[in-house]
């Protein structure tokens, strides 16, 4: 969090209400929009379930769905094809 604050700062991109801990709801937001279900949500972003199933089966063979729901996530108005230029 101290980290990503610092990094909004360098980048010229700190504004109230700006802080890592929005990131993650922003990104929380995007994911139920994209209608991910809730496990790939929790894996996807490091919450707890609540659950000890939570600690088992989450290896590699989950990368495809992993990256098929971030594939899924858009915010809208975001405008980012200058990084490709």
């Amino acid at each position: 969090s101290k980290w990503f604050g610092h990094f909004l700062e360098k980048i010229g991109a700190k504004a109230s209400r700006t802080s890592f801990h929005s990131f993650r709801h922003c990104f929380r937001d995007a994911l139920r929009r994209a209608d991910v279900s809730h496990d790939m949500v929790l894996l996807l972003g490091g919450w707890s379930g609540g659950g000890t199933d939570q600690n088992y089966g989450h290896g590699s063979e989950l990368l495809p769905a992993k990256a098929k729901a971030i594939a899924k996530i858009e915010y809208p108005g975001l405008e980012l094809s200058h990084l490709y230029d």
